[in-house]
């Protein structure tokens, strides 16, 4: 079971040729949110992940290393937007990648201004940088939205967990998935879709982030972002979901 992953500004067409397949998706909400020192907005006058990203005063963006599913996302968010990591750097800015435990004190000592990362409420790293950090909480543009939703991202408001947050921000869920190699029988996968559903409550029970989890939309690309097995495509069609 892992985060919903993708493939580096190719959406889920890197998966469709790879030997993974999905068999439930949107098993609970992993937003992927944008954070801005509040001293930052006030020596450049930049608010938005626009003006921030695509203006001409650089920035210090920090993120989790190469193996997290945030660089791999904040490379198509930049992409989505025009521009990308060199354009960044030309600019004078940084790309700063280290461990989640390390990132409030390079955003409390003043040494990065705007921090990707993965939320869901009581997200340690999230929780202190909101609170110690002197953040603001950025939407993500309506057009990085659309963009990402057609490469099986799915648009939806992170609450408003955090400190910073003046209400629901903008945000992607990258969900998470139940995968499965493409050559596990038709069978095999037919059973294990159908067991996960059929006792979603008992599963809630035992993890309660599972607990807002929806069967008649966890075979949707929306909520898997990589192809389906043919097995669980069974499943759900069965059911009428599909």
């Amino acid at each position: 079971m892992l985060p919903r992953p993708c493939g580096r500004n190719k959406g889920t067409q890197s998966f469709t040729k790879a030997k993974i397949r999905a068999l439930v998706g949107g098993l609970n909400s992993v937003w992927i949110t944008a954070m801005v020192k509040e001293d930052y907005i006030a020596k450049t006058g930049n608010d938005t992940l626009e003006k921030i990203l695509l203006g001409d005063k650089p920035v210090r963006i920090v993120m989790k290393p190469a193996g997290s599913s945030v660089p791999v996302v904040v490379d198509m968010i930049l992409a989505a937007m025009g521009t990308d990591r060199d354009a960044i750097e030309k600019k004078g800015g940084k790309i700063i990648q280290v461990g989640a435990k390390q990132i409030p004190a390079l955003i409390r000592d003043n040494r990065a201004d705007l921090y990707f990362e993965t939320a869901l409420k009581g997200h340690p790293a999230v929780t202190e940088v909101s609170l110690t950090g002197n953040v603001r909480f950025l939407d993500l543009p309506d057009g990085v939205l659309s963009e990402l939703a057609k490469q099986g991202l799915n648009p939806l408001p992170l609450p408003e967990f955090f400190k910073g947050q003046s209400g629901p921000t903008k945000a992607l869920d990258l969900g998470t998935v139940i995968i499965a190699h493409k050559d596990m029988s038709d069978d095999l996968a037919y059973l294990i879709t159908k067991t996960i559903v059929e006792n979603k409550d008992a599963m809630a029970l035992a993890h309660k982030a599972w607990a807002n989890f929806d069967p008649t939309v966890a075979g949707k690309l929306s909520r898997t972002g990589i192809p389906l097995h043919p097995g669980a495509a069974r499943y759900f069609k069965e059911r009428g979901w599909l």
